[in-house]
């Protein structure tokens, strides 16, 4: 086994980290829960309900970590889903520019094919928005045809064997 040393000092000696090392400190965290189910069949971005949150830095050099978990289906009929992350009105991570044509730059998108089901979808971020203003992370979504859903399956069915569930989004601060 390889014992890592820092500054090469022993393990035992090390009482810090080096200087130049980022602690990362958290400075606060919001998180805001959807638990309802949300319908979008439009085929231009539209808010997600329930799925914004604001933060307002303490400092312009702080960074903010976006954390969203999300239950999407679709409607069966073989048709696109797309959803985006925003931060205010400026889409982040989103897929890169160059060659996309006339492809849309999306933070995720699915095709329904099998059926109306549910899949977990997890998002993380990390965003240098640089400002101390309150600042507002939230999703869009739009279709190619046919209607996303939010927290339930696409036909809904009231069975034992479907589901309900609860989407989240959540930001911290870190704090330089």
């Amino acid at each position: 086994m390889a014992i890592t040393r820092l500054n090469n000092n022993s393990i035992t000696s090390v009482t810090a980290l080096p200087s130049g090392v980022a602690t990362g400190k958290i400075g606060q965290i919001i998180m805001v829960e959807q638990p309802a189910t949300v319908d979008i069949a439009s085929t231009s971005y539209v808010d997600i309900s329930g799925l914004s949150v604001s933060i307002t830095p303490t400092s312009t050099s702080s960074k903010i970590f976006i954390s969203v978990y999300m239950n999407p289906s679709h409607s069966v009929g073989g048709s696109f889903h797309f959803v985006k992350l925003l931060r205010d009105s400026t889409a982040i991570s989103i897929g890169q520019s160059a060659g996309a044509g006339t492809r849309d730059r999306t933070t995720f998108g699915g095709y329904n094919t099998y059926g109306p089901y549910n899949m977990g979808v997890n998002i993380s971020y990390l965003d240098s928005p640089s400002t101390t203003s309150s600042t507002t992370y939230k999703l869009q979504a739009r279709v190619s045809g046919n209607t996303f859903h939010l927290n339930k399956d696409g036909d809904d069915a009231d069975s034992s064997n479907r589901m309900r569930l609860s989407s989240n989004i959540t930001v911290m601060e870190v704090l330089p």
